[in-house]
């Protein structure tokens, strides 16, 4: 499973080149960067603890609370 940056060219190339039901996985660094570059410097402490807490959860559940 090919891990992508969240561009959506990259995301369409998968998407020809091995079919809609391809799996991909958004790299979580490039993920946490781009929530934060939107919120309020304020937020960024609380929110990057609250990311790498939910990737870093045992369990979809846990992650999602």
């Amino acid at each position: 499973m090919p891990v992508i940056d969240g561009g959506k060219a990259l995301r369409r190339a998968i998407t020809q080149t091995f079919g809609a039901a391809a799996l991909d996985q958004r790299c979580q660094e490039h993920k946490r960067r781009k929530v934060l570059d939107h919120l309020p410097k304020t937020l960024h402490t609380s929110v990057n603890r609250a990311l790498r807490d939910a990737y870093a959860a045992s369990d979809a559940d846990l992650a999602r609370r």
